[in-house]
């Protein structure tokens, strides 16, 4: 018999702006996309990758309008493992990271969601 236990994303990331001081940390991808694409309209080359916010296709999709400002951004990671040797078992761990988080914050054990 298999069994899939899973938690909603949505009440997890609402918890997100529960405080002032976290509301603030979420909008960085916005500030930085606006300052990044600021600094490429002006012609002013980017002197350091600092984050994903930088590559070449998280832009490219803001350029195009697949992600907004409005959006949110998270990665999701899944890894499997047998339990047993000789049992035909397996388990499945995923998580959701925030990438509304800067790359200080969101690898933090309490912005990283099951």
């Amino acid at each position: 018999r298999r069994t899939f236990d899973t938690l909603p994303f949505g009440p997890q990331a609402q918890t997100l702006y529960l405080s002032r001081q976290n509301a603030t940390y979420m909008k960085r991808r916005k500030q930085l996309t606006a300052e990044l694409i600021t600094r490429l309209q002006l012609g002013i080359a980017m002197e350091d990758i600092e984050d994903f916010y930088c590559s070449s296709d998280y832009l490219d999709a803001v350029d195009s309008g697949l992600i907004s400002d409005d959006d949110f951004t998270l990665m999701f990671s899944v890894d499997g493992a047998q339990l047993y040797e000789s049992k035909q078992s397996d388990c499945w761990v995923y998580i959701w990271v925030v990438f509304e988080l800067g790359p200080d914050k969101r690898y933090k054990k309490c912005n990283v969601f099951p």
